[in-house]
């Protein structure tokens, strides 16, 4: 409701221009809409955000790449999926004019992008994963939970194109990192490493992957 009094109140009055305030209470009430679930609000919001930075700054401004990358997860969240792609693609070429094209921003879009890859284009999703892997790794700290996103992917995607010996480092790495994670994070490593294992005729380690596994469910 805050957000809502403090939107109505930075709406210009008739023949004035948008301002950057108003810009930026789209692009914030835009994540608590999606967020709080309500994706056609929060689709509209978006469309405007873009709408009013796009107005003040220009189409071509490297500082837009959030509001198009607030509107492609919206559009990601409402299932138009080749929408949500070109909305990517932008926010990732102006992020990278802004913040440079290895900065952790640009990381966490290919990783979202690759995502949306995964079954129909899984060469794409797979470049898009690595590169995304090298960013994590060069920006993100250890620590950060962020950093198994990119593993599990390009493990699934190594797993769904039947090549169980690339998958496995992946895999590994992923438990590793989920180590310290919930009960149910690690269960599904140990069961995603253990069906990557059998598939390279090692049913022992398996199976003590499986059993680990149901120890924790």
């Amino acid at each position: 409701q805050e957000h809502h009094e403090a939107l109505a109140l930075r709406q210009p009055a008739a023949g004035e221009a948008p301002t950057p305030e108003l810009a930026l209470s789209y692009l914030n009430l835009t994540s608590l809409a999606r967020r709080g679930e309500h994706p056609e609000t929060a689709l509209a919001l978006a469309d405007q955000s873009l709408a009013t930075f796009t107005a003040i700054l220009g189409a071509d401004h490297p500082l837009l790449w959030k509001p198009h990358r607030n509107l492609a997860n919206v559009l990601l969240t409402l299932g138009r999926t080749t929408e949500a792609r070109a909305e990517l693609e932008r926010a990732i070429t102006l992020a990278g004019a802004s913040l440079g094209p290895g900065h952790g921003a640009v990381g966490q879009m290919q990783y979202t992008l690759a995502t949306s890859y995964i079954d129909d284009d899984p060469e794409r999703a797979r470049t898009l994963a690595t590169a995304a892997l090298a960013i994590y790794v060069r920006e993100l700290p250890d620590s950060s939970p962020l950093r198994v996103q990119p593993l599990e992917l390009l493990g699934q995607i190594h797993t769904d194109r039947n090549e169980p010996a690339r998958a496995l480092p992946y895999r590994q790495e992923a438990l590793r990192r989920r180590l310290h994670a919930g009960p149910e994070h690690r269960a599904y490593a140990h069961i995603e490493l253990a069906a990557t294992l059998k598939e390279l005729d090692r049913a022992d380690e398996a199976e003590g992957h499986i059993l680990l596994a149901e120890a924790l469910l």
